[in-house]
């Protein structure tokens, strides 16, 4: 933490930002600092030296939100480059970014209609401008493909081990029917672009009647379905579903028609989703064994989620 910490200062050395107002807001793959420096506010992102992200991912994550800003009225997390106009800076062996603050207000209460309606305009607003845009020369963000998501290395990877032997005992054998089933469907998806793939509502704020999505530090190419289970996992188990779809699906198709082939493979989306997060909680708490009490508390909910899903 304390590393963090000193990495942060000296990033906003990088960015010429001196005498500012650290506040932690999380620390998970990365740590994240809200910066209150004069009069503006920034979040600054440390990634963990031993983590996979390069420079050039943060750098390309920078250039997406940075095209959206430019190109539609999604109010996103701008990029903020150092002195040296750089898009990331290098720190004691981490990657850091700065990004302009979003203001707005988080939803952690039971979604209403209308914020359902905001969150499916601004997922087809996404969906629309990342299906046109053309990356810059040496993008590079994650492909989100069965092997990506739940495979044997997964996205963050666990060095030279194969994630599901991070399992316990007894997990894996009941979590590959689901891993099956999602990839017969996902793979089989042809229409994909550039997606959110993490677009659920605690990375989501709300103000003046829209959604401002934050956090695309999981964005890269993959089936728009990957995009949909992010957001309605959690609708999807509520006793009144589908209700909750037809609030989404109204603000999804003010903006262009929603893929029906996506939508139809929304179940199997998100059991690969959800498989794919039995996997990640375990890679995390590989790196940081505080946390390692908490699995079979957070798979055995993982499970209950799959068991309501309709498996063929």
């Amino acid at each position: 933490m304390h590393d963090a910490r000193r990495a942060a200062r000296e990033a906003l050395g990088r960015y010429g930002i001196e005498g500012a107002r650290l506040r932690l807001l999380s620390r998970s793959e990365a740590t994240s600092y809200r910066v209150d420096a004069a009069g503006e506010r920034f979040l600054l992102r440390v990634q963990p030296a031993a983590d996979g992200r390069t420079a050039a991912q943060v750098a390309s994550e920078a250039a997406w939100t940075g095209a959206l800003a430019r190109d539609t009225d999604l109010i996103v997390p701008t990029p903020v480059p150092t002195r040296d106009g750089e898009p990331v800076a290098r720190v004691r062996g981490r990657v850091c970014n700065l990004q302009r603050w979003v203001p707005g207000r988080a939803w952690r209460r039971e979604a209403r209609p209308s914020h359902l309606e905001r969150l499916g305009r601004a997922m087809a607003a996404l969906h629309a401008h990342g299906a046109r845009w053309t990356p810059p020369p040496g993008f590079e963000r994650p492909a989100w493909t069965a092997d990506t998501i739940f495979g044997e290395r997964g996205f963050l990877g666990a060095g030279d081990r194969n994630v599901w032997d991070l399992l316990p005992p007894g997990r894996a054998e009941r979590l590959r029917p689901h891993a099956a089933w999602a990839r017969g469907v996902l793979d089989g998806l042809d229409a994909r672009g550039l997606i959110h793939a993490d677009l659920h509502f605690h990375n989501v704020v709300f103000a003046k009647g829209e959604a401002r999505p934050i956090d695309f530090d999981d964005c890269g190419t993959g089936p728009w379905a990957y995009d949909f289970a992010a957001s309605l996992e959690r609708l999807r188990f509520r006793a009144d579903w589908p209700a909750p779809l037809t609030p989404f699906l109204r603000g999804y198709e003010r903006e262009r028609p929603a893929p029906r082939a996506h939508l139809d493979a929304l179940d199997p989306a998100i059991a690969g989703r959800i498989v794919g997060l039995c996997l990640w909680v375990c890679m995390v708490a590989e790196r940081r064994p505080a946390l390692r009490p908490k699995i079979a508390g957070w798979l055995d909910a993982f499970e209950g989620d799959l068991a309501r899903l309709p498996l063929p």
